[in-house]
């Protein structure tokens, strides 16, 4: 099976996992919303590049949004399509692939989400056609959000979640490429890529946006959210504002497990 069949393979399995996902990351969700709402606004057109099961689609068509998703998987975009009439709001779900969005036209949505297929395209070349074609479907002035999983995650989620993998003979090759500063290419939960951190701003350069923002989804808690979880809903905001005001900070980003670039396309 292909990298691109598993991914897809993976999430028609998983999309209720995938829609529950948030809940289990509220860190995660509070921050990047905190500044997808600083720039998306009631009325905006609104493309949802991977956008799964629906999370963030749901959420901004229920402030106004026109929202169109598109995914890799059926199961996510049947799903989503469902959520969507569940909860009575307007949604556009359609199977596509990120790196071939022909069904749309050139400079044609106020803000695009990019929030999952870097995460699984393992080739350079493969995740700069899909920011390419992101890209293509903003309008100029238009804000980009891409997200990514940072070289680290995997190193993060063990000691919070699984501190004996250190001993599995099968991560011993994981964690010696983060001690040589690589990032990883290949099977984790499925395929996926964990970007360095340094190589973002230098793979994002590479197209007419204007970087506005890079951030830590989790900022310096991704360790920490078990814990974090079980506490009151007031101390539970409370740490999600802290995580928000220090979110980009470059040193506390290297504790996070995700990876959000926001940038505005350039006006021609």
């Amino acid at each position: 099976m292909d990298s691109i069949a598993a991914v897809r393979a993976f999430y028609d399995e998983n999309f209720e996992h995938e829609w529950e996902r948030m809940d289990r990351h509220p860190i995660e969700w509070h921050v990047n919303l905190h500044f997808i709402k600083q720039y998306v606004q009631r009325g905006d057109k609104v493309l949802d590049i991977g956008g799964g099961p629906g999370r963030y689609s749901i959420e901004l068509s229920s402030m106004g949004c026109d929202m169109t998703l598109v995914d890799l998987s059926q199961g996510n975009v049947d799903f989503a399509a469902n959520a969507a009439r569940e909860k009575g709001v307007s949604l556009t779900a359609v199977r596509a692939n990120a790196c071939d969005l022909s069904m749309f036209e050139d400079d044609s949505f106020d803000h695009v989400l990019l929030m999952g297929p870097l995460y699984h395209l393992l080739e350079d070349a493969d995740r700069e056609q899909a920011i390419r074609e992101a890209v293509r479907c903003l309008k100029p002035g238009g804000k980009l959000f891409a997200h990514f999983i940072s070289q680290y995650a995997g190193l993060l989620y063990a000691m919070a979640r699984d501190p004996a993998s250190i001993l599995y003979p099968e991560e011993q090759e994981y964690f010696d490429l983060i001690r040589k500063d690589k990032p990883f290419s290949g099977h984790a939960f499925t395929q996926a890529y964990f970007i360095r951190h340094d190589d973002i701003p230098e793979l994002m350069g590479r197209f007419p946006l204007e970087p506005l923002h890079f951030f830590g989804s989790e900022a310096m808690l991704a360790v920490c959210e078990e814990n974090i979880k079980l506490q009151p809903q007031e101390v539970i905001d409370a740490w999600c504002e802290l995580a928000v005001r220090f979110c980009e900070d470059e040193h506390m980003r290297r504790l996070s497990e995700h990876l959000m670039y926001i940038g505005r396309k350039e006006m021609i």
